[in-house]
């Protein structure tokens, strides 16, 4: 297993790329994550993993097709620009993150 970290976006956040055998797993896919995506994508990504619903940690979800998993509050808190903070710091919330009917939110109580 290996994990590669990824620094983007205006507040420097962390997303994390965790790998076992050409699989991966996002963690917090962060603003500007672009830039990085031709790595990412050399991965069969699986999962992606919202350690919370803030906009720094979930602004590039829409760029996978995977299976989303975060805590049951956050699936409600995410379509709350007041709780995802969008509208604090001025950055469009990708509405396609929960619209989307191949991405999946599952839920960790």
């Amino acid at each position: 297993m290996e994990i590669k970290t990824y620094v983007a976006g205006p507040f420097m956040t962390n997303t994390y790329l965790i790998i076992n055998d050409k699989k991966g797993i996002i963690v917090d896919p962060t603003i500007g994550l672009e830039k990085y995506i031709d790595d990412i994508k050399k991965f069969d990504i699986t999962a992606i993993l919202l350690t919370h619903c803030h906009i720094d940690h979930i602004a590039s979800a829409h760029l996978f097709d995977a299976p989303i998993y975060m805590s049951k509050i956050d699936a409600i808190n995410i379509k709350d620009n007041r709780i995802n903070l969008s509208n604090t710091f001025g950055i469009p919330f990708i509405s396609s993150l929960t619209m989307s009917s191949s991405l999946i939110f599952l839920i960790i109580s």
